[in-house]
Protein backbone atom coordinates (compact mmCIF):
# COMPACT_ATOMS: atom_id res chain seq x y z
CA UNK A 1 0.00 0.00 0.00
CA UNK A 2 1.31 3.49 -0.85
CA UNK A 3 1.77 5.60 2.04
CA UNK A 4 2.39 9.48 1.87
CA UNK A 5 6.18 11.51 2.82
CA UNK A 6 6.47 11.44 6.49
CA UNK A 7 3.58 8.88 7.18
CA UNK A 8 3.67 7.42 10.54
CA UNK A 9 3.59 3.36 10.45
CA UNK A 10 0.34 2.27 12.06
CA UNK A 11 0.42 -0.84 14.14
CA UNK A 12 -2.29 -2.27 15.28
CA UNK A 13 -1.97 -4.87 18.27
CA UNK A 14 -4.40 -7.84 18.82
CA UNK A 15 -4.26 -9.42 22.32
CA UNK A 16 -6.45 -10.19 25.18
CA UNK A 17 -4.27 -9.52 28.14
CA UNK A 18 -4.00 -6.03 28.96
CA UNK A 19 -0.48 -6.05 30.16
CA UNK A 20 0.94 -7.29 27.12
CA UNK A 21 -1.04 -5.05 25.33
CA UNK A 22 0.21 -1.49 27.79
CA UNK A 23 3.88 -3.34 27.18
CA UNK A 24 3.97 -3.69 23.03
CA UNK A 25 1.78 -0.21 23.14
CA UNK A 26 4.80 1.17 25.03
CA UNK A 27 7.61 -0.21 23.09
CA UNK A 28 6.52 0.71 19.65
CA UNK A 29 5.27 4.31 20.36
CA UNK A 30 8.53 4.65 21.78
CA UNK A 31 9.67 3.91 17.88
CA UNK A 32 7.13 7.05 17.04
CA UNK A 33 4.74 4.45 15.51
CA UNK A 34 0.71 5.13 15.74
CA UNK A 35 -0.74 1.82 17.54
CA UNK A 36 -4.16 1.11 17.71
CA UNK A 37 -5.04 -2.12 20.05
CA UNK A 38 -7.60 -4.94 19.78
CA UNK A 39 -8.52 -7.60 22.17
CA UNK A 40 -9.37 -10.60 19.84
CA UNK A 41 -9.71 -11.48 16.45
CA UNK A 42 -13.11 -9.49 15.52
CA UNK A 43 -12.32 -6.60 17.44
CA UNK A 44 -8.88 -6.25 15.34
CA UNK A 45 -10.52 -7.21 12.00
CA UNK A 46 -13.10 -4.17 12.57
CA UNK A 47 -10.43 -1.97 13.64
CA UNK A 48 -8.35 -3.05 10.82
CA UNK A 49 -11.41 -2.34 8.21
CA UNK A 50 -11.60 1.11 9.06
CA UNK A 51 -8.05 2.04 9.32
CA UNK A 52 -6.11 -0.47 7.44
CA UNK A 53 -2.72 -0.66 9.11
CA UNK A 54 0.95 -1.54 8.06
CA UNK A 55 1.41 -4.60 10.11
CA UNK A 56 -0.47 -6.45 12.86
CA UNK A 57 1.22 -7.79 15.49
CA UNK A 58 -1.30 -10.91 17.43
CA UNK A 59 -1.62 -13.01 19.82
CA UNK A 60 -3.01 -16.68 19.31
CA UNK A 61 -5.16 -17.86 21.97
CA UNK A 62 -7.63 -15.55 22.27
CA UNK A 63 -11.91 -15.38 23.52
CA UNK A 64 -14.30 -15.15 20.64
CA UNK A 65 -12.04 -15.45 17.65
CA UNK A 66 -8.10 -16.74 17.79
CA UNK A 67 -5.30 -15.29 16.35
CA UNK A 68 -5.18 -18.54 13.71
CA UNK A 69 -9.20 -17.85 12.50
CA UNK A 70 -8.24 -13.91 12.66
CA UNK A 71 -5.30 -14.52 10.23
CA UNK A 72 -7.34 -16.79 7.95
CA UNK A 73 -9.87 -13.61 7.48
CA UNK A 74 -7.07 -11.46 7.24
CA UNK A 75 -5.09 -13.11 4.22
CA UNK A 76 -8.42 -13.63 2.77
CA UNK A 77 -9.51 -9.91 3.05
CA UNK A 78 -8.45 -7.53 -0.31
CA UNK A 79 -7.98 -4.39 2.16
CA UNK A 80 -5.93 -6.38 3.85
CA UNK A 81 -3.81 -9.09 2.27
CA UNK A 82 -1.14 -7.40 1.53
CA UNK A 83 -0.45 -5.74 5.36
CA UNK A 84 1.81 -8.18 6.98
CA UNK A 85 0.33 -10.18 10.23
CA UNK A 86 2.69 -11.17 12.49
CA UNK A 87 2.35 -13.61 15.42
CA UNK A 88 3.63 -13.20 18.70
CA UNK A 89 2.73 -15.99 21.14
CA UNK A 90 3.83 -17.64 24.85
CA UNK A 91 1.12 -20.25 23.96
CA UNK A 92 1.83 -21.57 20.79
CA UNK A 93 5.66 -22.58 20.85
CA UNK A 94 5.82 -26.38 19.27
CA UNK A 95 7.35 -25.87 15.89
CA UNK A 96 4.29 -27.69 14.50
CA UNK A 97 2.21 -24.38 15.35
CA UNK A 98 5.07 -21.74 13.79
CA UNK A 99 4.56 -23.89 10.57
CA UNK A 100 1.17 -24.42 10.60
CA UNK A 101 0.54 -20.23 11.52
CA UNK A 102 3.25 -19.53 8.60
CA UNK A 103 0.64 -21.84 5.84
CA UNK A 104 -2.08 -19.42 6.84
CA UNK A 105 0.16 -16.65 5.46
CA UNK A 106 1.64 -14.81 8.31
CA UNK A 107 4.62 -12.86 7.69
CA UNK A 108 6.39 -14.01 11.47
CA UNK A 109 5.93 -16.18 13.85
CA UNK A 110 7.40 -15.03 16.82
CA UNK A 111 7.75 -16.72 20.27
CA UNK A 112 6.99 -14.74 23.62
CA UNK A 113 9.06 -13.11 25.97
CA UNK A 114 11.54 -11.72 23.13
CA UNK A 115 13.70 -8.92 23.78
CA UNK A 116 12.40 -5.57 23.24
CA UNK A 117 15.30 -4.41 20.68
CA UNK A 118 14.41 -7.70 18.57
CA UNK A 119 10.95 -7.45 18.28
CA UNK A 120 11.44 -3.34 17.23
CA UNK A 121 13.89 -4.83 14.56
CA UNK A 122 11.74 -8.09 13.26
CA UNK A 123 8.82 -4.91 12.83
CA UNK A 124 10.89 -2.73 10.93
CA UNK A 125 12.14 -5.15 8.94
CA UNK A 126 8.64 -5.68 7.70
CA UNK A 127 7.78 -2.73 7.15
CA UNK A 128 10.21 -1.76 5.29
CA UNK A 129 9.88 -5.24 2.13
CA UNK A 130 6.85 -5.50 0.59
CA UNK A 131 4.35 -8.36 1.65
CA UNK A 132 3.11 -10.63 -0.82
CA UNK A 133 -0.61 -11.82 -0.21
CA UNK A 134 -1.31 -15.35 0.36
CA UNK A 135 -2.71 -15.74 -2.93
CA UNK A 136 -4.46 -17.83 -4.79
CA UNK A 137 -5.88 -20.12 -2.56
CA UNK A 138 -6.16 -23.94 -4.14
CA UNK A 139 -9.58 -25.80 -4.04
CA UNK A 140 -9.23 -27.94 -0.86
CA UNK A 141 -6.98 -25.36 1.30
CA UNK A 142 -9.98 -24.44 3.80
CA UNK A 143 -10.45 -27.71 3.74
CA UNK A 144 -6.88 -28.64 4.94
CA UNK A 145 -6.65 -25.43 7.27
CA UNK A 146 -9.71 -27.31 9.05
CA UNK A 147 -7.70 -30.42 9.65
CA UNK A 148 -4.57 -28.77 10.89
CA UNK A 149 -6.46 -26.30 12.92
CA UNK A 150 -8.16 -29.46 14.50
CA UNK A 151 -5.21 -30.90 14.94
CA UNK A 152 -3.36 -27.91 16.62
CA UNK A 153 -6.31 -27.17 18.76
CA UNK A 154 -7.18 -30.62 19.96
CA UNK A 155 -3.31 -31.06 21.23
CA UNK A 156 -3.40 -27.33 22.66
CA UNK A 157 -6.47 -28.45 24.54
CA UNK A 158 -4.94 -31.96 25.93
CA UNK A 159 -1.68 -30.07 26.74
CA UNK A 160 -3.97 -27.83 29.50
CA UNK A 161 -6.07 -30.48 30.65
CA UNK A 162 -2.89 -32.11 31.78
CA UNK A 163 -1.65 -28.63 33.45
CA UNK A 164 -5.03 -28.50 35.39
CA UNK A 165 -5.09 -32.02 36.13
CA UNK A 166 -1.48 -31.90 37.60
CA UNK A 167 -2.89 -29.14 39.92
CA UNK A 168 -5.48 -31.55 40.71
CA UNK A 169 -4.88 -32.03 44.46
CA UNK A 170 -4.70 -28.75 44.78
CA UNK A 171 -7.63 -27.68 43.24
CA UNK A 172 -9.46 -24.99 45.83
CA UNK A 173 -6.76 -25.48 47.99
CA UNK A 174 -6.23 -22.37 49.93
CA UNK A 175 -3.07 -20.18 49.55
CA UNK A 176 -1.26 -18.24 52.49
CA UNK A 177 -4.23 -16.41 53.25
CA UNK A 178 -6.35 -19.43 53.74
CA UNK A 179 -8.98 -18.43 51.15
CA UNK A 180 -9.91 -21.36 48.30
CA UNK A 181 -9.52 -18.40 45.68
CA UNK A 182 -5.96 -18.08 46.46
CA UNK A 183 -5.27 -21.76 45.16
CA UNK A 184 -3.14 -22.83 42.55
CA UNK A 185 -6.12 -24.04 39.84
CA UNK A 186 -8.21 -20.91 40.45
CA UNK A 187 -4.61 -18.99 39.81
CA UNK A 188 -3.60 -20.96 36.54
CA UNK A 189 -7.44 -20.77 35.69
CA UNK A 190 -7.99 -16.92 35.47
CA UNK A 191 -5.08 -16.77 33.27
CA UNK A 192 -6.05 -19.44 30.56
CA UNK A 193 -7.05 -18.38 27.58
CA UNK A 194 -9.15 -21.38 27.12
CA UNK A 195 -12.53 -21.50 28.78
CA UNK A 196 -12.32 -22.99 31.83
CA UNK A 197 -15.73 -24.53 33.65
CA UNK A 198 -15.80 -26.67 36.56
CA UNK A 199 -19.21 -28.75 37.27
CA UNK A 200 -20.75 -30.27 40.07
CA UNK A 201 -23.80 -32.63 39.58
CA UNK A 202 -26.16 -29.71 38.32
CA UNK A 203 -24.07 -26.37 39.08
CA UNK A 204 -21.71 -24.53 37.67
CA UNK A 205 -19.19 -24.09 40.68
CA UNK A 206 -16.20 -22.42 38.76
CA UNK A 207 -15.91 -20.74 35.44
CA UNK A 208 -12.86 -18.52 34.23
CA UNK A 209 -12.76 -14.57 32.46
CA UNK A 210 -12.62 -16.94 29.11
CA UNK A 211 -15.55 -19.03 29.87
CA UNK A 212 -17.86 -16.16 31.05
CA UNK A 213 -16.87 -14.00 27.85
CA UNK A 214 -17.77 -17.18 25.36
CA UNK A 215 -20.90 -17.09 27.18
CA UNK A 216 -21.87 -13.53 27.13
CA UNK A 217 -22.09 -13.19 30.69
CA UNK A 218 -19.76 -10.67 32.69
CA UNK A 219 -18.02 -10.95 35.55
CA UNK A 220 -19.96 -9.66 38.03
CA UNK A 221 -22.62 -12.14 37.09
CA UNK A 222 -20.39 -15.03 36.86
CA UNK A 223 -21.83 -18.35 37.31
CA UNK A 224 -25.08 -17.17 38.44
CA UNK A 225 -27.95 -19.20 36.78
CA UNK A 226 -25.46 -21.17 34.49
CA UNK A 227 -27.31 -24.63 33.98
CA UNK A 228 -24.75 -26.87 33.81
CA UNK A 229 -26.78 -29.09 31.68
CA UNK A 230 -26.23 -26.71 29.06
CA UNK A 231 -22.70 -27.25 29.04
CA UNK A 232 -22.36 -30.87 29.50
CA UNK A 233 -24.34 -34.66 29.11
CA UNK A 234 -24.87 -35.96 32.74
CA UNK A 235 -22.69 -39.02 32.88
CA UNK A 236 -19.31 -39.65 33.60
CA UNK A 237 -16.59 -37.63 32.01
CA UNK A 238 -15.72 -37.74 28.11
CA UNK A 239 -12.99 -40.01 27.28
CA UNK A 240 -11.99 -37.88 24.06
CA UNK A 241 -12.40 -34.70 22.35
CA UNK A 242 -16.54 -33.37 21.72
CA UNK A 243 -18.45 -30.52 20.12
CA UNK A 244 -21.30 -28.86 21.87
CA UNK A 245 -23.20 -26.03 21.32
CA UNK A 246 -23.13 -23.73 24.29
CA UNK A 247 -26.17 -20.78 25.53
CA UNK A 248 -24.50 -17.40 24.79
CA UNK A 249 -26.40 -14.22 26.86
CA UNK A 250 -28.10 -11.99 23.67
CA UNK A 251 -26.69 -13.87 20.80
CA UNK A 252 -26.87 -17.04 18.40
CA UNK A 253 -25.53 -20.57 20.49
CA UNK A 254 -21.73 -20.99 19.90
CA UNK A 255 -20.53 -24.38 19.18
CA UNK A 256 -17.33 -25.35 20.94
CA UNK A 257 -14.67 -28.44 21.34
CA UNK A 258 -14.26 -29.49 24.96
CA UNK A 259 -12.34 -32.28 27.34
CA UNK A 260 -13.55 -33.22 30.09
CA UNK A 261 -11.64 -34.90 32.91
CA UNK A 262 -12.91 -35.60 36.51
CA UNK A 263 -11.42 -33.93 39.17
CA UNK A 264 -11.30 -32.37 42.83
CA UNK A 265 -12.90 -29.02 43.43
CA UNK A 266 -12.89 -27.75 46.98
CA UNK A 267 -13.28 -31.20 48.60
CA UNK A 268 -15.95 -33.00 46.40
CA UNK A 269 -16.19 -34.59 43.04
CA UNK A 270 -16.34 -32.53 40.14
CA UNK A 271 -15.93 -32.51 36.36
CA UNK A 272 -13.06 -29.97 34.73
CA UNK A 273 -14.05 -28.47 31.21
CA UNK A 274 -11.71 -26.95 29.16
CA UNK A 275 -13.12 -25.58 25.98
CA UNK A 276 -12.32 -23.63 22.65
CA UNK A 277 -15.11 -22.24 20.49
CA UNK A 278 -15.55 -23.69 16.76
CA UNK A 279 -17.27 -22.42 13.77
CA UNK A 280 -20.94 -23.23 13.65
CA UNK A 281 -21.14 -26.66 12.19
CA UNK A 282 -17.57 -27.61 12.90
CA UNK A 283 -16.46 -25.58 9.75
CA UNK A 284 -13.32 -24.19 11.25
CA UNK A 285 -12.13 -21.79 13.89
CA UNK A 286 -14.12 -18.57 14.69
Amino acid sequence: MEREAGHRPVILVVDDDEASLQVLGALFLGLGYVVEYATDGLEAMAAARRNVPDIAVTDILMPRQDGFSLCMDWVRDPKLCTVPLVFYTATYTDDRDRRFGLSLGAADFLIKPMDPDLLAEKVRELLERPHLPRLPFSEGWEAWVLRRYNDVLARKLEQKMRELEELGGALGAGGDSGDPGDGPFRFLSQRSGEAVVVVRGSRVVHANPAALALLGRGPDRGCEGLDAGALRAPGPPSAGPLRRRWPVVGAEPVEVEIMESPCRFEGEDAVLLVAHAVAPGGQGPI
